[in-house]
């Protein structure tokens, strides 16, 4: 689903002037959900002709970075995790579980400057959630650290 009249959660972080469109997309392994987002992109990035056919588009990215000229993987962002309850009958629908189920919630926010590029909000199954952390830093010597 696409559209550009679905109201901006408050943690977005875009201007008040943005506009923006939203984007809903369930994944599933085997006909079977295991995680629901909601994204909201500058509209800028993408033209109005494109998102009448994003049925046939298997990347957002690689849309962006064919109209805008932006490889939004290479942008500055956060992303916040954490472990919730399904937050509304809605998407326990989609993802065929009920109201009580525990979920990965990840919140992702892209930037340019001080603009916001593009928000999301997925909820995923847990069996399906690994996170993985790495780092190639050099060593720091403890007493140069203030």
């Amino acid at each position: 689903m696409a559209n550009q009249t679905t109201p901006l959660p408050t943690r977005a972080k875009f201007t008040a002037e943005s506009t923006t469109w939203y984007l809903e997309r369930l994944r599933e392994i085997r006909h079977a959900p295991f995680e629901f987002s909601q994204s909201w992109y500058l509209a800028t990035l993408i033209p109005a002709t494109a998102m009448k056919k994003l049925r046939a588009v298997h990347s957002i990215y690689a849309l962006i970075r064919k109209h805008a000229q932006l490889d939004l993987s290479r942008q500055p962002f956060e992303q916040e995790y954490a472990a919730t309850y399904v937050p509304n009958q809605r998407i326990a629908d989609y993802l065929h579980v009920r109201l009580d189920t525990m979920v990965i919630k990840i919140e992702r926010w892209v930037f340019q400057g001080e603009g916001t590029l593009e928000y999301t909000v997925s909820y995923m199954l847990p069996n399906y959630f690994g996170l993985a952390l790495t780092s190639d830093s050099k060593s720091v010597d403890s007493n140069r650290i203030r």
